[in-house]
């Protein structure tokens, strides 16, 4: 579960950010944006279980 919230996250940010500045959003853009945010996440996760 907290994998998933960083991922929407970190989309949901970088989404508000694109808007505020008035660009598509890089979300919409880059299929790899979504993937290293999902990534990121999860190495968050496991770096605080051990």
């Amino acid at each position: 579960m907290a994998t998933l919230l960083g991922m929407l996250t970190g989309i949901g940010g970088g989404m508000a950010r694109d808007v505020l500045r008035a660009d598509i959003p890089v979300a919409l853009r880059a299929e790899l944006y979504a993937v290293a945010a999902l990534l990121a996440a999860g190495i968050v996760v496991l770096a605080n279980r051990l």
